[in-house]
């Protein structure tokens, strides 16, 4: 199993730059929800047996009746999918990758159904970065397309987060392309780099390469 500490770069609520909830990096409950719905199919005991595992106030946070347009906090996920990877014992990546999975094909089937409607893998790929502002309150997502690759270039990342977000993101993308048609995709990432603070908070950038076969 891949080591916790390389995508989970925070152990407690201690950790964390604010109380749980009180970030201003924010996301649309609808990341929420979504992670609620895996752990419910994901981990053994659901919602419940996460909830069990976290800190009290925590757990306030993780029981929030998440409005699926509202802003929410979004420093605390890293916390919430430890506990759940910690339960479902599975590796860390092959967890967030089936996440990222689950979420494009729940996605494209909901809440993003007309902006994810797509004729091929590279207009998938560039609706991506719509899709990013979406989601997040804060960064940015620049798009570019070469021959063979669609490079998404992200900024304005918490250090915190990025490790898992960049996976489920790649995760996202793949799947993406092969409901646009592709026979297969690969993604691949770079190193994740510093791109200065925002309210006291490390931030960094990392670009994902998308390929795929036609």
């Amino acid at each position: 199993m891949e080591a916790q500490t390389d995508i989970f770069v925070i152990r407690s609520t201690a950790d964390l730059p604010f109380p749980p909830g009180q970030s201003p990096f924010r996301c649309k409950g609808n990341v929420y929800n979504h992670v609620k719905e895996f752990h419910a199919v994901r981990v053994p005991g659901g919602i419940e047996a996460v909830a069990a595992a976290l800190e009290p106030e925590l757990r306030s946070f993780y029981l929030t009746r998440f409005l699926t347009g509202s802003w929410y906090d979004f420093l605390p996920i890293t916390l919430l999918e430890r506990a759940a990877v910690t339960l479902a014992g599975d590796a860390p990546q092959s967890y967030l990758r089936a996440a990222g999975t689950d979420l494009a094909e729940r996605d494209v089937k909901g809440v993003h159904k007309l902006l994810l409607r797509f004729a091929s893998p590279e207009i998938a790929l560039a609706r991506m970065a719509s899709v990013y502002r979406q989601y997040y309150s804060f960064g940015s997502m620049r798009i570019e397309a070469h021959h063979d690759v669609v490079k998404s270039y992200v900024e304005g990342m918490p250090a915190i987060v990025a490790p898992i977000q960049r996976v489920v993101a790649a995760a996202f993308a793949r799947r993406l392309v092969v409901m646009a048609g592709s026979r297969s995709a690969d993604t691949s990432f770079g190193d994740l780099q510093p791109d200065g603070e925002r309210h006291g908070v490390k931030l960094v950038k990392h670009v994902v390469s998308t390929r795929w076969a036609r």
